[in-house]
C-alpha cells in the first residue's frame, strides 16, 4: 500500500492528512467548477433563446431578453452544490459562488437590454430575486451538508 501520509498539528490538535483527502478535494472542485460553468451556461442559453421585442399589434409589444422558463433550469444545479459540499465545504461555498455569478451576469445583461432597448421601466431588475435566492438556497445546502458530515469530537 503505498499512501503518501503527513503529520500536523493544529488548534485541534494532531491531525492526518492523506492523499485521499487531496482526492476529496480535487473532486470537490470539479463540482464546483461543473456548477459554475452550467450556471454560465443556462444564462447564456437562456438570453440566446429570448424572443426581444415583438410586436403583437400596432400598438401592443412583448419584450423578452431573457426566456425565464430556461433560467429556471438552474434551480437542478442545486445538486452539484451539494456534491461539492460533500467533497470539501470550501467547495460547496466556490459552487454557490459560480452558480450566483453565473446567473447575476444573465440578469444583468438582461436588464442592460431593457436600459439600451428603451423599454425599461425599472421592474426588471427584480430579475436578481433569482441570483438572490440561488445563493441563499445554496448556502443553506451547504450549513446542513455540513452539519450533517461534519467530524464529531468525542470527549
Amino acid at each position: 500500500m503505498n499512501t503518501t501520509t503527513s503529520h500536523r498539528v493544529g488548534i485541534h490538535g494532531s491531525q492526518r492528512h492523506t492523499d485521499s483527502q487531496a482526492d476529496r478535494r480535487r473532486a470537490g472542485a470539479f463540482w464546483a467548477l461543473l456548477t459554475t460553468a452550467g450556471s454560465f451556461g443556462v444564462g447564456a442559453w437562456a438570453l440566446a433563446a429570448a424572443s426581444g421585442v415583438t410586436r403583437l399589434t400596432d400598438t401592443d409589444y412583448d419584450t423578452e431578453f431573457l426566456d425565464s422558463g430556461i433560467t429556471l433550469l438552474v434551480y437542478p444545479l442545486l445538486v452539484l452544490v451539494f456534491l461539492a459540499t460533500r467533497k470539501h465545504v470550501l467547495a460547496g461555498l466556490v459552487a454557490t459562488v459560480g452558480l450566483v455569478a453565473g446567473q447575476t451576469w444573465a440578469m444583468t445583461v438582461c436588464v442592460n437590454r431593457y436600459a439600451d432597448s428603451g423599454w425599461s421601466d425599472g421592474l426588471e431588475v427584480l430579475g436578481y430575486i433569482l441570483p438572490i435566492s440561488l445563493g441563499l438556497f445554496g448556502l443553506v445546502i451547504v450549513l446542513a451538508t455540513w452539519l450533517a458530515h461534519r467530524p464529531r469530537f468525542r470527549a
